[in-house]
Formats: C-alpha cells, structure tokens, sequence
C-alpha cells in the first residue's frame, strides 16, 4: 500500500524529497489524518522548517477539505 512506502520513506532520511512529494500527492487523492501527520511532522522536524510554505499548505488543504479539526490544530502550531 502507498501508505506503508510512505512510513518507510520516513525512516530515510535521503529520500525526505520523495516523501514529502508523496505525502502531498496521496493528501491531494485523499485526506488521511495518518498521512497529515507524517507530512506536518517531516516538516517541523527539518533543520530549518519552512513555516510559511507549511501554513500555505495547510490552507490550500482547508480549502479542499472543510471542516477538519485536525487543521485548525496543524495551523496553531505553525503560528
């Protein structure tokens, strides 16, 4: 399953490109929380968080799918 190469993904750290490319690709199909949260946690955890480009994403994704507790949660902690 996607979701499973995603967690292995994870635990490479030279391959954080196609993580990050996948996340956003599988969270573009389809909302999975699991999903989100291995993306938004890749993203705080680099050396140097991008937060603008993180709330950016966030927004584009409140826009897609409404209503989701979970980004309001993801936005407090960019801010």
């Amino acid at each position: 399953s996607k979701l499973l190469w995603l967690k292995l993904l994870a635990r490479m750290p030279d391959m954080s490109m196609q993580h990050a490319a996948l996340t956003l690709h599988l969270l573009k199909e389809q909302f999975d929380p699991e999903v989100f949260y291995l993306w938004f946690q890749q993203q705080l955890l680099k050396q140097v968080p991008d937060y603008a480009d993180v709330e950016e994403k966030i927004i584009e994704f409140e826009n897609q799918y409404m209503s989701l507790p979970v980004l309001t949660f993801a936005k407090w902690h960019v801010y």
